[in-house]
């Protein structure tokens, strides 16, 4: 395929983003009719479309990463669209009225993050003439924090940070393990159980430092491919190691997590911290409830401080005002079954991904690094995972330790009734067979 002629200017605070027109005028309605009205094939130097978000009464701000990710799908350029940029991408192409790309990201977003999304029509044209002279004296109005301005429509969660390869004319998207780091994180917080939290000067997603796998003399967990179970063998000694540990590093805690499945009741889960119960769960058919303490009744919504509702291949988790998608996936290279999820924590929408088990070279077969800060063996478990930031650190684990008991590692600032959904959606797994649409 040739390489697009990008010879014209379009501008979005103070970005300018050079294009092909001709490939624009093919892909979007609206550049084709700003650029044919104004005679842009004659245009002097200087001259460029400039990009207007601010349309119907709606003061959307996008980032400039993606305005140019969404003129490179109309140009059919290779991108790095997150998931959890797709929403954004679908508006922008919206009022480019963008058709193709539109449609497709719809249905990949209503498909797999949010299927209640939807874009309104704009009635006005996102893009007007614009010389130099103009330019150059709007110019100084640009903010550099634009570039970092949290996504439009922010009172909705934003779900799956994973990489897409977005192509206009083909329906087909797929994820790559990663995710986009938070904006911005509050300094001091108390978390929703009660007690001051500390926080480092500089932690990035909640991480945790619980392991390097750099070393290819570690012993590693292993992955059976047949029933992808995740296990962890650690050396014998990791547990007794004493490692000194820097005083700006927060410390992940560990979560208790009984199960009590009954033929006759409706199973029970029971989370504690140092031998404290926190939450307790109730599930019935496709619902979890949970409630604070040790007593938690499916009748009394009252009670109630989360609803997690099991969908095909994805849940629904209600907690203290977010609706947060946690969406099952199975790993590309060893088929077993994790989740990502994005919650807002604190102002910031955190994003996780699955960290993906890799071929151990002593074993090969698939391995997991399931121990964690603390260095806890667990026993191997189709229901193991762990779940990483954008920058492929730790930021939270769920294992298996026995018959009926697991742990969650996860920083202290996120909330435990969080802490606790995630690990009863990994616990209790999809609600039909992932098998059947793998």
């Amino acid at each position: 395929m040739s390489q697009p002629h990008q010879t014209f200017p379009i501008r979005y605070h103070g970005n300018t983003f050079m294009v092909d027109p001709n490939l624009l005028r093919k892909s979007s309605r609206r550049f084709s009719e700003a650029f044919n009205s104004n005679n842009l094939n004659f245009a002097p130097d200087g001259t460029a479309l400039l990009f207007n978000s601010n349309l119907s009464g709606m003061n959307l701000t996008f980032t400039a990463r993606n305005v140019d990710n969404f003129l490179k799908l109309c140009q059919n350029l290779p991108t790095d669209v997150q998931d959890s940029e797709m929403k954004e991408i679908c508006i922008i192409a919206k009022m480019f009225q963008a058709d193709s790309i539109f449609q497709t990201g719809l249905s990949f977003v209503q498909g797999s993050i949010d299927p209640s999304f939807s874009v309104p029509d704009f009635s006005q044209t996102c893009l007007s003439l614009e010389n130099s002279n103009e330019h150059s004296q709007n110019y100084g109005e640009f903010d550099l924090l634009d570039n970092f301005t949290q996504p439009v429509n922010s009172n909705s969660s934003n779900f799956n940070a994973s990489n897409t390869n977005f192509n206009a004319s083909n329906t087909n998207f797929s994820a790559s393990n990663q995710n986009l780091k938070p904006r911005n994180i509050n300094s001091a917080s108390t978390n929703s159980m009660g007690g001051n939290i500390h926080h480092v000067e500089n932690f990035d997603d909640l991480e945790f430092d619980d392991d390097s796998e750099s070393s290819s003399d570690k012993k590693e967990s292993q992955t059976k491919t047949n029933t992808n179970p995740i296990n962890n063998n650690d050396d014998e000694n990791d547990e007794n190691q004493n490692v000194e540990i820097p005083q700006n590093i927060v410390i992940p805690i560990v979560y208790d997590i009984r199960a009590d499945k009954s033929v006759m009741k409706c199973n029970k889960y029971v989370m504690r911290r140092n031998g404290k119960v926190l939450l307790s769960a109730k599930k019935k058919s496709g619902l979890i409830v949970i409630s604070r303490g040790p007593d938690v009744h499916l009748s009394i919504k009252s009670g109630h401080v989360c609803r997690i509702v099991q969908q095909p291949l994805y849940n629904e988790i209600n907690v203290e005002g977010q609706k947060i998608i946690l969406k099952y996936v199975r790993c590309s290279n060893s088929g077993a079954i994790s989740f990502r999820v994005s919650f807002n924590h604190e102002g910031t929408q955190l994003f996780w991904n699955p960290k993906y088990p890799k071929v151990n070279p002593k074993t090969g077969q698939f391995s997991l690094k399931l121990s964690g800060a603390h260095k806890h063996v667990p026993v191997p478990s189709r229901r193991n995972a762990v779940l990483i930031n954008s920058e492929g650190r730790t930021t939270y684990i769920v294992r298996k330790m026995a018959e009926n008991f697991f742990e969650a590692e996860c920083h202290p600032d996120v909330d435990p009734i969080i802490v606790f959904a995630l690990a009863l959606s990994s616990i209790v797994g999809p609600s039909i067979d992932y098998s059947l649409h793998s």
